[in-house]
């Protein structure tokens, strides 16, 4: 494996830097409040629970609660190991190369294709919620149309998704400390406006907590009952509660990393899973009518705009926005690094290109190439609606497979006697003890669990709307196996072609 790095110094050393070869190149500026509202951004409570609320109502009423209840618990193992190593090992592109030191190279690349794949393509559709959004707080931001038409959303939605992708760019291209700043108020103000969402729906409040309890007879029809409505109700959960290792992925522009780095996917995790049930319980309580179904149409905009009126809904409407925002940022910062992380390895096409950085000390070309790909699925988004939709839902199970790539190798050192690693400078820092291997062992069973439940082929999930084709509802299991299938053919190929050069290589020195 080639580096485009020069030989470590005692700086990389402390670092962590120097277990993989490399020297500090971007620039580290990142306060620990700055680190933790980046991973906060990125699962981004307010525009999570904003758009998905009216999913998890249908699925399984009020009850869905406990779906996010029970996936909070979930990734909150999860988030320990991450944690756990984030401490030992505090390098950008962190699922990436965590899984080089756990498990063989080619799982170590599949993991950092995954996540790369994902960004790649899914931003995109984060962004589109904006073309839904905005002209509900001003019928200015309708640039398409009156809103009516077939395409109207769509194509606004490459419009204004355009727009966002070139400014977040912008922002990534200058500073990572201003994209910290910028982004630290951003979470401030989704802070404040939920915790006035919250107050507000109680002071409305219509019933108690035990409502929570209600299933509005969405078990009818499963095989489990009400656990069986239960299940898809967990996206709303999954689609929500992931991203917080990007605290780790920012390690080499965070001050102190070992030590602030696992605190901030940590209290990332937490305060995100306490902050989204508070809000999901208010909102239920402060419902007039369990059977209104604009609830599932409407979701949380409609309850908002129903309880306090247009200019309340709207002021949230705008919180929302600005979350977006803030989680499309952080999302690129953390899709680029991972890229760049791969390409100093010479790991990808173009690797030497994708590996620079700028004078800002930001990895340009990578930053670039998220936007750029993240507008071309935009523009496939006003023809192929269902494939794009299929696509932003496998990003997350693609997200959930990388995990795993981490998780099972961790497991299996620990079996085995090799985890943790003792007296280094990680395991002071952060360590699970004897609680490791239970952990562990959960997380694992949970991450296979829930990837098969995002993958599941749910007409309701990926084959919603006419057209209906049955690859359209297997999309999910699809599009796993072909991305899987593509990463080891191109890993393939590319193995051999380096083990050529380096054969070449050797022959000429031999003459």
């Amino acid at each position: 494996m080639s580096t485009f790095n020069q030989t470590p110094s005692e700086a990389d050393k402390a670092s962590g830097l120097a277990d993989f070869g490399y020297t500090q190149q971007l620039d580290r500026v990142l306060s620990k409040y700055a680190v933790f509202a980046l991973a906060f951004a990125y699962m981004s409570i307010l525009t999570g629970v904003t758009a998905l609320f009216g999913s998890g109502w249908y699925f399984a009423g009020p009850a869905m609660w406990w779906g996010w209840v029970i996936v909070s618990v979930g990734q909150f193992f999860v988030c320990l190991l991450f944690a756990e190593l984030a401490a030992q090992w505090p390098v950008a592109g962190s699922l990436y190369n965590w899984s080089k030191k756990l498990a063989a190279p080619f799982l170590s690349w599949l993991s950092g294709w995954f996540v790369a794949l994902t960004v790649l393509l899914t931003i995109g559709s984060i962004t589109s919620a904006l073309a839904i959004l905005l002209p509900q707080i001003s019928p200015v931001f309708q640039l398409v149309g009156d809103g009516t038409g077939p395409y109207d959303v769509v194509q606004n939605a490459v419009i204004v998704g355009s727009i966002c992708l070139v400014l977040v760019t912008v922002l990534n291209l200058a500073n990572v400390k201003l994209v910290g700043r910028l982004n630290n108020w951003a979470v401030i103000i989704e802070f404040v406006l939920c915790a006035c969402l919250i107050v507000g729906f109680l002071l409305h409040a219509h019933r108690g907590p035990s409502v929570v309890m209600e299933t509005n007879g969405t078990g009818a029809g499963h095989s489990f009952g009400w656990l069986g409505a239960l299940v898809p109700a967990m996206l709303i959960g999954l689609w929500t509660l992931y991203g917080f290792d990007t605290a780790a992925s920012m390690a080499e522009e965070t001050k102190n990393p070992r030590r602030e780095g696992p605190r901030a996917i940590i209290y990332a995790v937490v305060a995100s899973a306490i902050l989204g049930a508070i809000i999901i319980m208010a909102t239920e309580m402060a419902v007039k009518d369990l059977a209104d179904p604009n609830i599932a149409t409407g979701g949380l905009s409609y309850m908002v705009t129903s309880t306090f009126g247009s200019f309340f809904g709207t002021l949230i409407l705008l919180g929302a926005v600005i979350a977006l925002f803030a989680c499309v940022t952080t999302a690129q910062s953390y899709g680029a690094r991972m890229i760049f992380a791969m390409a100093r390895d010479n790991r990808l096409p173009f690797s030497r290109q994708l590996s620079k950085v700028n004078g800002a000390k930001e990895p340009i070309v990578a930053i670039i190439l998220v936007c750029v790909s993240n507008i071309a699925v935009l523009l496939l988004n006003v023809q192929q609606t269902q494939i794009v939709a299929v696509l932003a839902s496998v990003g997350t199970a693609l997200i959930y497979l990388a995990y795993l790539l981490v998780t099972i190798p961790l497991l299996i050192k620990r079996l085995r006697g090799t985890w943790p690693i003792k007296h280094s400078a990680g395991q002071k820092e952060f360590s699970l003890g004897k609680w490791g291997l239970p952990a562990n062992i959960v997380a694992v069973i949970w991450g296979v669990a829930m990837v098969l439940n995002l993958i599941w082929p749910r007409a309701e999930v990926y084959n919603a709307t006419a057209p209906y084709h049955w690859y359209l509802q297997w999309g999910g299991v699809l599009t796993v196996l072909i991305v899987t299938a593509a990463g080891a053919l191109y890993y393939a190929v590319a193995q051999r072609g380096e083990r050529s050069a380096t054969l070449m290589n050797s022959l000429a020195q031999d003459h």
